[in-house]
């Protein structure tokens, strides 16, 4: 063997080398991205559901406000009364 050879052994040993693990690197990273993406659509889920979750349980400020002013109108009636039948 001459040293073109040896030298072309060699260079092909390398590219070799570095084909193997890149393509490890690769099948890692395809993996974790897989593993990513699930994640990011069970979130998504997740986030989804508890938006219809909260649109079903909880009020919006005007129905919130709405129902505090019928309340105070009730219990000025009932103070209302209350200040009748002490005057009487």
């Amino acid at each position: 063997m001459n040293i073109e050879q040896i030298g072309m052994l060699v260079i092909t040993s390398i590219i070799g080398i570095a084909t193997y693990y890149f393509k490890k690197n690769s099948d890692r990273l395809d993996r974790e991205d897989d593993h990513l993406h699930n994640k990011i659509e069970n979130l998504q889920k997740e986030l989804s559901d508890h938006k219809i979750e909260v649109e079903r349980n909880f009020v919006s400020k005007d129905e919130f406000i709405r129902s505090i002013s019928n309340f105070d109108k009730k219990l000025d009636k009932i103070y209302d009364e209350i200040l009748k039948s002490a005057n009487n």
